[in-house]
């Protein structure tokens, strides 16, 4: 009887913890081109991971049709008519809470898109391996670097060796998680 009733709660527990997981449905990823969307087999429902005043970004976890996983941003700035882009192989550079720092480059050339007046949007791409995505479900968020171009100097980013960035601080816990929560999803769709 206690084997019965432990093997319950146990089943409650895993079913439950499969019930957090939200998944997009393909209509939702109009940012994506048509080459990553048509490829996409299994994408976490994008979750916030930064906002403040006229920023806010936001991730998803994917895996496409060859089983690569990819990570995706969707960065929107308001009060911004200029537009920019994230060019094929530019960092965007990850520190997690346990210090533990990642480097990824992204997928293809992306270039923000009008949404409303003064408001851009970005959808950037980058693939990860099995290991760099079991990391993200390990650890929290504490810093986001995403490097771009643009024609004009744009307000709230800084500049470096590897050129113009954007740099977000992850000061919410919640917001700090929802990656981590989103790669154990992916982890455990396979």
């Amino acid at each position: 009887m206690k084997k019965l009733i432990f093997i319950s709660l146990m089943s409650i527990v895993v079913l439950s913890s499969y019930g957090q997981c939200k998944y997009a449905n393909k209509r939702i990823v109009k940012g994506l081109s048509k080459q990553i969307t048509t490829q996409i087999k299994l994408m976490t429902k994008p979750k916030i991971i930064f906002k403040k005043m006229s920023q806010s970004s936001m991730g998803a976890f994917f895996i496409n049709e060859k089983n690569e996983y990819f990570l995706a941003l969707i960065l929107k700035r308001e009060n911004s008519s200029s537009k920019f882009e994230i060019l094929e192989k530019q960092k965007l550079l990850i520190n997690f809470e346990n210090n533990t720092n990642l480097t990824l480059l992204s997928f293809e050339n992306v270039e923000s898109r009008m949404l409303a007046l003064f408001k851009q949007e970005i959808w950037a791409v980058y693939k990860i391996d099995k290991e760099q995505l079991k990391l993200f479900s390990e650890n929290p968020l504490s810093k986001l670097k995403i490097y771009f171009v643009s024609k004009k100097k744009l307000s709230n980013t800084f500049k470096d060796e590897d050129g113009n960035y954007f740099e977000f601080v992850v000061k919410l816990k919640v917001f700090k998680s929802n990656l981590k929560n989103q790669a154990d999803c992916i982890l455990q769709s396979k």
